[in-house]
């Protein structure tokens, strides 16, 4: 059986996220660097038809969407289990990975980081104005995920899932800004997260090059 290929730039939070639950099954693969910054290249278009990263192959199996990708790994591969297998946890991850694409995403990525990181390393400027307007929903998504997580080692429970690895890309970002200082100010559990995630080979391994 030939081993999985993942395409998608390094510096993509959902492409590391995929790559997050690779490393921590322990499987072998492929990643193939997509650049996207001068716009969508055709062959990754014609793996993603809606010109997005990441994309997924596995022995003629083709797959997109990060979440579909992750699951796949954890069900389709040998190695710990990324998923719970109580009911209510499960639904607690998938709640949370849902809550991270629909609602933490844009305003933390999308906006904050492209502004306050990205911008820079382009020679361009900061949109104060457009951090401004991100903030509110920002402080709002961390303050969700610190009442979620609670007192949990995880934020599904006491194992890691695919809940935490949908998480810490964006996490990894978002603590490179000051403006995260204050707000996770009063997260005391997103602290304690943060510590025991940063710190596990598998987001070693993934660490993007930027600059």
């Amino acid at each position: 059986m030939a081993d999985p290929i993942l395409y998608g730039p390094g510096y993509s939070t959902y492409t590391r996220s995929a790559r997050l639950a690779l490393e921590e099954k322990g499987v072998g693969y492929q990643h193939v660097e997509v650049d996207f910054l001068q716009g969508m290249p055709e062959d990754q278009r014609a793996r993603q038809p809606f010109g997005k990263v990441p994309a997924f192959e596995h022995d003629g199996f083709r797959l997109y969407e990060t979440c579909a990708i992750e699951r796949y790994v954890d069900e389709a591969f040998e190695g710990p289990a990324l998923q719970p297998v109580e009911p209510r946890r499960r639904a607690r991850m998938t709640q949370i990975i849902s809550v991270l694409d629909s609602y933490t995403y844009g305003p933390t990525v999308g906006q904050l980081v492209i502004q306050r990181l990205v911008a820079p390393l382009m020679g361009g400027t900061p949109d104060e104005a457009a951090i401004e307007a991100a903030l509110p929903a920002v402080r709002n998504c961390m303050g969700t995920l610190e009442q979620l997580l609670g007192d949990q080692a995880f934020l599904a429970g006491e194992r890691l899932s695919l809940a935490d690895l949908h998480l810490a890309p964006i996490f990894a970002y978002f603590t490179a800004t000051p403006d995260s200082v204050p707000i996770l100010d009063d997260k005391p559990g997103l602290h304690r997260w943060w510590e025991g995630i940063k710190v596990r080979e598998s987001m070693a391994k993934t660490e993007p090059k930027l600059g």
